[in-house]
């Protein structure tokens, strides 16, 4: 089992369970653009406040994790971002 450990600028640590197995969607591919369009479109759609911050991230999202589930998970570069092994050691920097 994997899981995405996200470490953000003021030290938080979130986890996200992956799955046995997850993809990486890099900027720059089709299928990027056409998960990037989806996953904004819904958030944009239920947030009404702080739309500028969204846009700020929707601009500097680098990539996707797709997990095994489908759920996608987006990528900052101001973030910390590992891919842990159920072990928790580090199998992946992102």
């Amino acid at each position: 089992m994997y899981t995405l450990r996200r470490i953000l600028e003021d030290d938080a640590v979130i986890n996200f369970g992956l799955g046995s197995s997850y993809t990486v969607i890099r900027k720059g591919s089709e299928r990027f653009e056409e998960i990037s369009k989806d996953y904004w479109g819904k958030i944009y759609k239920d947030v009404k406040d702080s739309k500028l911050n969204l846009r700020v991230a929707e601009r500097d999202n680098e990539a996707f994790i797709v997990a095994e589930d489908g759920t996608n998970h987006f990528i900052l570069p101001w973030q910390r971002n590992y891919v842990m092994t159920d072990s928790g050691k580090t199998f992946e920097r992102l």
